[in-house]
C-alpha cells in the first residue's frame, strides 16, 4: 500500500533474520538512513532497545496498538505523511513518534453550504439566503472567540460585558 503511493519500503525480513535481536538491527537500519515503522512495543519499552535507539539516533514511528490490520496503519501513515515528515525533520533522532489508527482531525465538517434551499415562494423573511454558508463549530479557538464576540454583541442593558447580571443599586 505504501509502495503504491510512492514510499520506499524495506521489509525487516528481507534484510534481517526473524530472530535478529532488535538492539542489533536498529543501529543497522539507522546507519542506512531508514526510518523504523513498527507496532512492536518492545522497541519502546525494552531498555536494551531504547538504548539502541538512543545510541544510534534512530527515528522510530510506532503504532498506538498492534491489533489493527496493516491496511489501517498504511492509511493512517499516508494521511499523516505531511505531519510525520515535519516531525521527522524537526526531530532528527533519537525520536519515537506515535500514530493512532483513529484520526478524528483528518475528517471534519468545518463549513456546510446550504444545498437545498426552499423555492422562492416558500422562503420566509428571516431565512438565510440560499448561498449563505452555515458554520459548524469545531471547537477551535477562532470558534470560541466568535462565540464570545457574539455573546458580547447581544448582551442586554441589564448585564455586564461578560453577560453576567449587573448588581442592583
Amino acid at each position: 500500500m505504501l509502495r503504491a503511493v510512492g514510499f520506499k519500503v524495506y521489509v525487516h525480513s528481507e534484510y534481517f533474520k526473524d530472530d535478529t535481536d532488535d538492539d542489533v538491527w536498529i543501529p543497522s537500519v539507522q546507519g542506512r538512513g531508514w526510518i523504523i515503522f513498527s507496532s512492536d512495543k518492545r522497541i519502546a519499552k525494552d531498555p536494551l532497545n531504547i538504548r539502541a535507539v538512543l545510541d544510534s539516533k534512530a527515528q522510530v514511528i510506532m503504532t498506538s496498538n498492534n491489533n489493527a490490520l496493516p491496511e489501517f496503519w498504511g492509511a493512517a501513515f499516508i494521511i499523516g505523511r505531511m505531519r510525520i515528515a515535519r516531525l521527522l525533520e524537526n526531530n532528527p533522532g533519537p525520536v519515537f513518534i506515535q500514530i493512532g489508527e483513529h484520526a478524528h482531525e483528518h475528517v471534519q465538517v468545518v463549513k456546510q453550504k446550504l444545498t437545498h434551499p426552499r423555492p422562492p415562494d416558500e422562503t420566509k423573511a428571516d431565512d438565510p439566503p440560499p448561498d449563505e454558508i452555515r458554520r459548524i463549530d469545531n471547537g477551535s479557538t477562532e470558534d470560541q472567540a466568535e462565540a464570545e464576540a457574539a455573546k458580547e454583541a447581544t448582551a442586554g442593558e441589564g448585564t455586564t460585558q461578560g453577560g453576567t447580571p449587573k448588581p442592583e443599586k
